[in-house]
């Protein structure tokens, strides 16, 4: 079975991502204007080698994780905080 192919990308596609992407849009967003999928997307900017900005997911710091090293679970308590005895 053969997969379907995309249509290929144009420059005038390529330019209006590194213009979307430098202004701060999500792939997502971008996808929408250029009328492409996210991962289509994605994986443009990688071919283009665009730079990578960093992820908007943050994570809780506690004083548990501090001291084992280990990141907090999503309930805000690290796997090792009553061994330590530490309130995160």
């Amino acid at each position: 079975m053969m997969l379907p192919r995309t249509k290929p990308w144009t420059d005038d596609e390529d330019l209006r991502l590194k213009e979307l992407w430098s202004a701060g849009l999500t792939n997502s967003a971008i996808g929408e204007v250029i009328g492409r999928s996210r991962n289509a997307i994605s994986g443009r900017r990688y071919r283009l080698e665009l730079p990578e900005r960093p992820s908007p997911i943050t994570y809780k710091v506690c004083a548990a994780s501090v001291a084992t090293g280990r990141d907090c679970r999503s309930d805000g308590r690290a796997d090792d905080a009553q061994a330590i005895g530490a309130q995160c």
